[in-house]
């Protein structure tokens, strides 16, 4: 899927398009070149591949205004929690879906580089 059309953006930046339950993805140019990542131990991962960077977000009042190169951002994670609830209006996370405080998390996975 092209990068375009892998993110999710909103008005306002800020982090999005993390997709979850993964056991392994590619991400390669045009020319095929890139890197493969695969969950260790059958324990899925999540992942999201943005055209700017967590601290580009922080720079910009709009998305629009961000200013993208050819670089693209790779954040791998155990776990995430959201900032709100699935009712609109409504920002309570329920209990299985908050991190708990001083909870250990893991997360091992095959880092390949494709030539």
């Amino acid at each position: 899927m092209p990068i375009d059309k892998f993110e999710y953006t909103y008005m306002r930046p800020q982090e999005s398009s993390t997709r979850a339950d993964v056991r392994y993805f590619t991400a390669t140019d045009k020319k095929g070149r890139g890197v493969k990542l695969t969950a260790y131990y059958d324990k899925p991962f999540m992942f999201s591949a943005l055209p700017y960077s967590p601290m580009q977000l922080e720079e910009f009042e709009h998305t629009a205004d961000i200013k993208r190169d050819n670089n693209i951002t790779l954040t791998v994670d155990s776990a995430q929690q959201g900032v709100g609830g699935d009712m609109p209006g409504q920002a309570y996370v329920r209990d299985k879906y908050k991190l708990k405080k001083g909870e250990k998390l893991s997360i091992a996975f095959l880092f390949e580089i494709i030539k």
